[in-house]
């Protein structure tokens, strides 16, 4: 079996192309063949993730990625196409034309939407592209069961729902529960999309907590005051992400739009408590054990929340819950045993 990938490398870092760098790797060690469309940005896009897209980069990207896709299709003779997107407004015409050059030469699609679909919504064109690209598509993977529903409008096929993966180097035995709330932690673009101006907010009221924010930081949140108690620490390298994971207390990520986060995995690896909004796979992951669900864009929410994780005891059952489920459900050996099964059954029915 030859997978042809279509999916973004770095730059910029997180996101599909961290999911698509760990996937390769993944199947060089383990000597599954396959190939790669690289799909990722062009233009100013590629190092400033925030920056307005051009329409002038976004066809000079479609171009290159049309020409490479008919070149690997022709060249290659894969035998199933896994095609990653993110159903951006203008992306998502391209992705439909990728699907279509894959049909046209009789190749099985997997659609896997690397997004929470529902919140992508954009127009009349935008659902018509949807709808052709799930009707091609031979199966079709989502993140959490929200984009499994809104896809479910649209296809002929049901859904899979399938999360994001960690390699495992992240993960805990346990994580030190203290007796007090000391520090918590946000990991992520600091930005106002992320819930970053409701964790200054809320931070207001905890003045003996530290809140630190780790990641790079837009100038919409740069500008605002904060309270002495919070410090951004700007973008790290990732293995220094693990360091403040273990010495927080609590991990809050009150994003207003997630796919599957892999941040939140990473934490929930390491069993920090965590509260989180009620956006994309948040609710999936950490359920009604792993932590606390708030309502998105709420400062008064975040604060009810970090007072209900107060007791050591709650923190305690919950940091044990999160690293269970993360070696059960969201190491990658595991998740790409069950992509490997899902290639092989869409091959068998072809």
């Amino acid at each position: 079996m030859k997978v042809l990938l279509v999916s973004a490398l770095p730059p910029p870092f997180g996101g599909i192309a961290e999911w698509t760098k760990q996937y390769l790797d993944y199947c060089k060690s383990n000597s599954i063949e396959v190939d790669l469309v690289n799909i990722s940005l062009s233009g100013s896009r590629r190092t400033k993730i925030n920056d307005r897209t051009s329409i002038k980069d976004e066809v000079v990207r479609t171009r290159r990625v049309l020409k490479d896709m008919n070149l690997h299709l022709d060249k290659t003779n894969p035998s199933v196409v896994h095609m990653n997107t993110s159903c951006g407004p203008f992306g998502i015409i391209r992705d439909l034309l990728c699907v279509k050059a894959a049909k046209k030469r009789s190749v099985p699609v997997v659609l896997h939407f690397h997004c929470n679909v529902e919140s992508r919504e954009n127009g009349f064109l935008w659902r018509m592209a949807l709808k052709k690209m799930t009707r091609m598509a031979c199966q079709i993977l989502v993140l959490n069961k929200k984009s499994k529903k809104y896809i479910e409008q649209y296809s002929i096929t049901e859904p899979i729902v399938i999360p994001n993966f960690i390699n495992g180097d992240f993960s805990a035995v346990s994580h030190v529960i203290h007796d007090t709330v000391k520090e918590i932690l946000f990991v992520g673009h600091v930005q106002e999309t992320k819930g970053c101006k409701e964790i200054i907010k809320a931070a207001e009221s905890f003045p003996e907590i530290h809140f630190t924010l780790v990641g790079p930081v837009a100038k919409e949140i740069s500008i605002l005051p904060c309270p002495e108690n919070v410090s951004m620490i700007g973008e790290v390298d990732h293995n220094e992400i693990k360091d403040y994971l273990m010495k927080s207390d609590v991990y809050l990520f009150p994003s207003y739009a997630e796919g599957f986060s892999l941040s939140l995995t990473e934490a929930m690896s390491t069993g920090l408590p965590i509260i989180a909004s009620d956006a994309g796979a948040n609710q999936d992951m950490i359920e009604d054990m792993g932590g606390i669900i708030i309502p998105i864009k709420s400062s008064e929410a975040i604060v009810n929340a970090i007072n209900e994780i107060m007791d050591p005891k709650v923190r305690q059952k919950m940091s044990i819950w999160s690293i269970n489920k993360v070696n059960e459900n969201y190491l990658i050996d595991k998740v790409m045993h069950r992509l490997l099964s899902i290639y092989k059954s869409v091959l068998k029915s072809s």
